[in-house]
């Protein structure tokens, strides 16, 4: 997560195939998610569950789901903005062109909650709907912008596609 940059690694030689400039979630202090809410990445071993794609054939299911979840219109006075312009929407087309939804929260992510809650923290749910995904905002590629997610330019997204199968395996590593 620190070096905002995603890795496809050759399973058999452990090595870099492909790396992105990625975006992750809006916490200042990078820590790892544990619940609804608070703008951070998890941390983890995760699969991939569903993969929804803006070239897939409409009326299937992987293009219906991320055609409906563009056409939400985010507003910046919910705190959903264009990076660095707190008065401009995000608008449609948020999740961008490809959307791989991680197994989160994984069994980890549930005790990392559950050791806050003993702790005092108010917290109730770990959240859910962590992915990879494209973005319509560009410009939030680098820094920590998202509400968790793992953001990626269309363009990279869309050509990280090639390596991604649902069951793949994410390491999200600080």
């Amino acid at each position: 997560k620190t070096s905002f940059i995603l890795e496809v690694l050759d399973g058999a030689a452990s090595a870099a195939v492909a790396s992105f400039p990625i975006c992750i979630g809006a916490n200042p202090d990078l820590g790892p998610k544990y619940a609804a809410g608070d703008n951070r990445t998890p941390e983890g071993a995760y699969r991939v569950t569903e993969i929804l794609s803006g070239d897939a054939p409409p009326g299937t299911s992987a293009y219906d789901k991320l055609a409906a979840m563009n056409r939400f219109l985010f507003r910046a006075r919910e705190g959903h903005f264009k990076f660095g312009r707190p008065d401009v929407d995000l608008g449609r087309g948020a999740y961008g062109s490809r959307f791989f939804r991680l197994s989160y929260p994984n069994a980890a992510d549930r005790r990392r909650l559950a050791d806050r809650r003993r702790a005092g923290d108010p917290a109730r749910s770990p959240g859910y709907g962590i992915a990879i995904h494209g973005t319509n905002d560009a410009p939030a590629i680098g820094p920590p912008a998202s509400s968790g997610c793992i953001r990626l330019r269309n363009v990279d997204v869309v050509t990280l596609d090639r390596w991604i199968r649902v069951g793949t395996p994410v390491i999200i590593e600080h």
